[in-house]
Order: C-alpha cells, then sequence, then structure tokens
C-alpha cells in the first residue's frame, strides 16, 4: 500500500517577524502565519490525512490545528520534533547578532552542521533526536501504512527531508523550507498480516483487517510513540510546555 508522508514547516511567528533567534521559546502566529497556514490547508484539503505529528511549541500546534481544516485527525506531541535550542542567543535579534560576530563567525553558527551555539544544540544534534522520532515512524508505518502529516520547524524538517529525500549534509543545510508550503514524500508500504483486534481505526478505514475497532486505536499508536501524548479529536490553541 502506498503512503505519504506531508512535512511543513510552522507558517510565521511573532519571533519570525521580529528577526529573533526563537529555538524552544513559545512566539504565537503572526496574521501573515495564518494565511500561510491556511495555503497549506489547501495544499492538503484533497489529501486523506491519518495520523498527525507536532512539537509542542505553539507556532507547530498552530499551524497544524489551521492545516488540518476542522478534520478529527488523531494527533501526538513529540518534542523530538521541536526547534534547535539557540541557547544563549534565543530572544536576541539575528540581525544585530550577525553584525557582532563577524560573517565568518555567523555562518558557522547559523548554518554550521556539528557547531553548537552557547548552551544550545547543533543541527547534527537535532538530527539525532529527528532519527529517533524516524525509527518510530517507520515501525509504526510498516504496520500501519497511512498518510502522516508532520508540523515541525525549520531546523527539525531539514533531518526529515535528508532521511527521505536523500540528502547529503551539504544538501540538508542549504534547505530553506518555506513556512506556506508542504514537502510531499510518497512511500510503498506492506501491512503484515492482521490477528483479531489487530487493527486500527484511522480516518479512511481500519488498516490491517477484521472488524473496526475504535476503542483500540489510541492504544495501537501509542505502543509505538511511548511516553508521547495523544490529542485524539484536534489539537487544543494552548498545550502545556514540556520546556
Amino acid at each position: 500500500m502506498r503512503c505519504k508522508i506531508f512535512i511543513f514547516r510552522h507558517a510565521q511567528s511573532t519571533d519570525n517577524a521580529r528577526k529573533i533567534f526563537s529555538g524552544w521559546r513559545d512566539p504565537a502566529l503572526t496574521a501573515q502565519g495564518r494565511a500561510q497556514a491556511r495555503k497549506i490547508a489547501k495544499q492538503l484539503k484533497k489529501e486523506r490525512i491519518d495520523v498527525a505529528f507536532s512539537s509542542s511549541r505553539k507556532r507547530a500546534t498552530e499551524t497544524l490545528r489551521i492545516a488540518l481544516g476542522g478534520r478529527k485527525v488523531p494527533t501526538i506531541v513529540d518534542d523530538r520534533l521541536i526547534e534547535r535550542s539557540y541557547g544563549n542567543l534565543q530572544g536576541k535579534n539575528k540581525e544585530r547578532v550577525a553584525k557582532q560576530l563577524g560573517a565568518a563567525a555567523w555562518r558557522r553558527i547559523h548554518r554550521g552542521y556539528s557547531v553548537v551555539p552557547p548552551g544550545g544544540e547543533s543541527v547534527k544534534m537535532v538530527e539525532k533526536r529527528v532519527y529517533a522520532f524516524i525509527k518510530e515512524l517507520e515501525r509504526f508505518l510498516k504496520a500501519y501504512p497511512c498518510n502522516v502529516a508532520i508540523s515541525c520547524h525549520g531546523n527539525s524538517m531539514r533531518p526529515l527531508r535528508k532521511w527521505y529525500q536523500h540528502l547529503s549534509t551539504k544538501q540538508e543545510m542549504a534547505l530553506e523550507n518555506p513556512q506556506d508550503t508542504d514537502v510531499e514524500i510518497d512511500l510503498d508500504r506492506l501491512a503484515k498480516k492482521a490477528s483479531a483486534h489487530d487493527c486500527v481505526t484511522l480516518a479512511h478505514k481500519h488498516i490491517r483487517g477484521g472488524t473496526v475497532c475504535a476503542k483500540h486505536e489510541e492504544k495501537v499508536i501509542a505502543s509505538f510513540f511511548p511516553g508521547k501524548r495523544i490529542v485524539r479529536v484536534t489539537l487544543p490553541r494552548k498545550m502545556k510546555p514540556r520546556f
């Protein structure tokens, strides 16, 4: 069975508009950001989406809420998808920091794969936690081929695209992920044979045969993503930050 992954970066936040390092900060979307999210919703309007994933940051959860267009989709909040931590740079203006550091140092911090800002993370470190998420996602899709939406951040989207689009590290670091467009990944996955009550009810149908068994849906999904918060219907406007 073919399945699709729709990956998109959160739409414009108030920090983006002010050119501020966000990282693990939690700014809301701007009016322009909400308009960008509606553009993603139009792109996904005719697509089936069975399960969704997001980090806990408001800019990601709100983008996902708008992009789903009112659809009731089981959603897992997983902070392995959270933005790169910029440490001591968080909350500071990017243009001022670039001017203070100089062009060479700015490039190393902004686009260096292994460079760690003081108190923060490198993209390599982000990649490690995103790859752990992908490993669980791959297990899930092999058992339950379905369509997935992922609302994430600029630097957590890089490793996702690197993995699924088979990019080099250099290509990964050169990516510019737009805030109003999804990236579609088309996969071919085969479900293993179902046993009694071994099914999951998703938006379009149960995936693995037998009787549709809605009461097992959350249990089945959670078994692939242990310890992650599942929001069964749709994302609330406000969620308790994990960080």
